[in-house]
């Protein structure tokens, strides 16, 4: 990705999606930040930006290193923002929900070095309706770039790299092969419950519940280098802190929906004497 490709092959691929998507008017000033810690990469985005001059009538880029605030952001009045999610999901996330927040027509382009760096239900939830966002490799061809720009800057749709959505397949896989009482097991642990306490939620026995967990365990980490219950890994991770984040990275769980799990179990409790919320 790192060599330059020629910019005839570049705008060979813009000019294909002119015929496979549905003709927008084409913005007449369209102004681009880039956000991307190293340099190089920095700059072969701006060359593939550049490429496609001649089916947007300008674009202005902006290389930037370091955090950005959401002013910082907007005070380049940009169409689209290309982020790199490579160091802070979070971060380059919640400044994309802020921006969203003040400006709902600013297009966003993330990429990512590795589909682990990024969890496209997760993203998805944070996104008001109406936004308009394209999620691609860093190892994507020159041709693969130059079309993800040019559907989500000059048509407004979405994109999302097919190795995305691979990855995000296999997760959704994943998850179905938990059955309902490992979900509900895997939310009692994210909230905090004890053994007992789940086994009193729900009417079973301690022994129960802790094959459920094993069961978790292997399912949840089976792909994880970092899985706690390695020989070598033991003295390093708490294997049910592990677990949960495991199962938050892969989208199997998410704060609203532990927000209203716990919720639910203190009004079970009700106003039992032995317990103050």
């Amino acid at each position: 990705m790192m060599q330059r490709s020629r910019v005839s092959d570049v705008r060979h691929a813009l000019d294909a999606t002119s015929h496979n998507t549905t003709a927008v008017e084409k913005p007449k000033q369209a102004r681009v930040l880039v956000i991307e810690e190293i340099a190089a990469l920095r700059e072969h985005m701006i060359n593939i930006l550049r490429s496609s001059m001649h089916l947007v009538s300008d674009i202005s880029t902006v290389g930037i290193t370091n955090s950005v605030s959401v002013r910082e952001a907007l005070s380049y009045n940009p169409d689209m923002i290309v982020m790199d999610l490579t160091c802070n999901f979070s971060n380059s996330s919640r400044l994309a929900e802020d921006v969203w927040h003040e400006h709902t027509k600013i297009k966003f382009l993330f990429w990512c070095g590795s589909s682990r760096q990024i969890s496209v239900p997760r993203l998805e939830r944070l996104l008001p309706a109406q936004a308009v966002y394209g999620c691609i490799m860093k190892s994507a061809s020159d041709e693969q770039l130059a079309f993800a720009i040019h559907r989500v800057l000059v048509h407004g749709n979405t994109y999302v790299d097919p190795k995305l959505r691979e990855a995000d397949y296999k997760q959704r896989q994943q998850c179905r092969e938990l059955s309902d009482a490992e979900l509900r097991t895997l939310k009692d642990i994210a909230i905090g419950l004890t053994d007992c306490a789940m086994a009193e939620r729900h009417n079973i026995s301690a022994r129960g519940i802790q094959s459920r967990i094993s069961s978790l365990f292997a399912k949840v980490l089976s792909n994880d280098k970092y899985d706690p219950n390695r020989q070598d890994k033991k003295d390093r991770f708490n294997p049910r802190t592990r677990l949960i984040f495991e199962a938050i990275n892969k989208g199997l769980i998410d704060a609203a929906t532990l927000a209203d799990w716990s919720r639910d179990y203190i009004g079970d409790l009700g106003s039992s004497s032995d317990f103050s919320p």
